[in-house]
């Protein structure tokens, strides 16, 4: 049996504390090297993008952590998507996992609240501080002229984050 002591790694390089992010530098096939940073985003989803500079990557991460804590998403699955597109594949995804009347319910709010108010409205934009309900000169009306005060109050509900 031998009594040596366990043998240690050391390194000149600082880590960083859990979720900050890193950045390393790559070589390139063409040897050129670039430097690259990598974070998780709020969803847990590593993200990884490659800079120039250290100064560059290092700010890019400072940005990720910043929309992490405040809870936004900085990537989007369809950047081009609209709400009305993203809520009919929701709608469709969720059709055998309620009641037909609910169902019914849900389609209902989609097709005459929430899409003719803001479907239009780029998915991608919206965070949970964002506000896409376009602003309106006149009260929004029912098709027979009637003020819908409720739609608007249904929009400000359906939009508005739950308070912690």
């Amino acid at each position: 049996m031998s009594t040596e002591a366990p043998v240690t790694k050391t390194s000149n390089k600082t880590k960083n504390a859990n979720g900050r992010g890193s950045t390393y530098i790559v070589t390139k096939a063409n040897g050129k090297k670039v430097r690259k940073a990598a974070i998780n985003d709020v969803n847990g989803k590593r993200r990884v993008k490659t800079f120039k500079t250290k100064a560059d990557a290092e700010d890019w991460l400072a940005e990720q952590r910043r929309a992490r804590e405040l809870g936004e998403n900085t990537y989007a699955a369809n950047p081009k998507m609209n709400i009305a597109d993203f809520l009919d594949g929701w709608l469709i995804s969720h059709k055998n996992n309620v009641k037909p009347n609910t169902y019914r319910c849900y389609q209902s709010v989609i097709k005459n609240q929430i899409n003719p108010a803001i479907g239009k409205v780029n998915a991608s934009t919206l965070t949970p501080k964002a506000n896409p309900i376009p602003p309106c000169e006149s009260p929004p009306t029912k098709a027979n002229g009637t003020n819908t005060a409720a739609t608007v109050a249904n929009l400000s509900r359906i939009i508005e984050p739950p308070i912690p």
